[in-house]
C-alpha cells in the first residue's frame, strides 16, 4: 500500500517561540531561539501527521493518498481523522485526469476516523491500467487553521517534551533504579485520549487486491 504524501505542511506552528521560551524560562536567552524552535518541531513531529504516534494531524495540513484501483464496496477509509475537505481525482482510460463531482460522495466521520462514501448514482469509471496513482484522494486534515484549535493537552505535551529535551540533552535516569528515561512523566497521559490506534498505517481500500 502506498503511503500518504504530504502536499502542504501546516501554515502555523502548534507552539510558538514565545510560548516555549516562557515554558523553559528562557526569555533572556535569544541565542537559544533556534534550539528551542528545533526542539518544538521535533516534539510536534513526534505526535503529528502520518509518522506521528497520535495517528492524526494537528494544525490543518494537506495530504494525498494514492491507489491503483477502485474499492469493491462503496467507501474508502482515509488515513486520518478530522478530514474537513476532500477532492477525488482519477486518470481515465486515456490517462487523462478527471475530478469526481463532490455531489457524488459524502465525507463522513466515525469513531475510527474519516471516510468517503460514494452515492449510488456514482459508477466507478475505468482507471488507466499503468498508473500506481490512478486514483488520488487529496484531503485537508487537522483540528483547525491554527494552534487555538488544537487541544491544550496536546500543546502542553509538546511543550513538556521540548522542555525536557532542552534541559536534558541525552537520556536521563529516573532516580529509582537508574533506568534511562526518554520521555518525561505526564506526556503519555496527556496525549493518550487523542491517540488513534486503528489501522492508519495500513490504510487500504476494502477490497481483495
Amino acid at each position: 500500500m502506498l503511503r500518504p504524501v504530504l502536499v502542504a505542511a501546516p501554515a502555523k506552528p502548534v507552539v510558538t517561540t514565545a510560548e516555549i521560551k516562557a515554558q523553559v524560562v528562557a526569555a533572556d536567552f535569544f541565542d537559544d531561539d533556534v534550539v528551542l524552535d528545533r526542539l518544538v518541531a521535533a516534539a510536534t513531529a513526534h505526535l503529528d501527521g502520518w509518522t506521528g504516534i497520535l495517528g492524526r494531524c494537528l494544525i490543518n495540513q494537506q495530504w494525498r493518498q494514492d491507489f491503483w484501483y477502485w474499492p469493491t464496496c462503496r467507501y474508502i477509509k482515509l488515513p486520518f481523522p478530522d478530514v474537513s475537505v476532500v477532492e477525488i481525482a482519477y486518470y481515465d482510460a486515456e490517462n487523462v485526469k478527471q475530478i469526481v463531482d463532490s455531489s457524488l460522495y459524502d465525507l463522513l466521520q466515525d469513531i475510527d476516523g474519516s471516510n468517503v462514501w460514494f452515492k449510488d448514482a456514482f459508477t466507478y469509471p475505468t482507471i488507466y491500467y499503468n498508473r500506481r496513482d490512478g486514483l488520488q484522494i487529496t484531503m485537508t486534515a487537522g483540528y483547525g487553521a491554527d494552534s487555538s484549535a488544537v487541544p491544550e493537552a496536546i500543546r502542553h505535551a509538546i511543550m513538556m517534551l521540548a522542555t525536557h529535551w532542552y534541559g536534558n540533552r541525552s537520556a536521563v535516569e529516573d532516580g529509582r533504579n537508574n533506568a534511562p528515561l526518554e520521555v518525561p512523566l505526564g506526556v503519555s497521559m496527556l496525549i493518550e485520549p487523542y491517540r488513534r490506534q486503528s489501522d492508519r498505517k495500513s490504510t487500504r481500500l476494502n477490497s481483495s487486491h
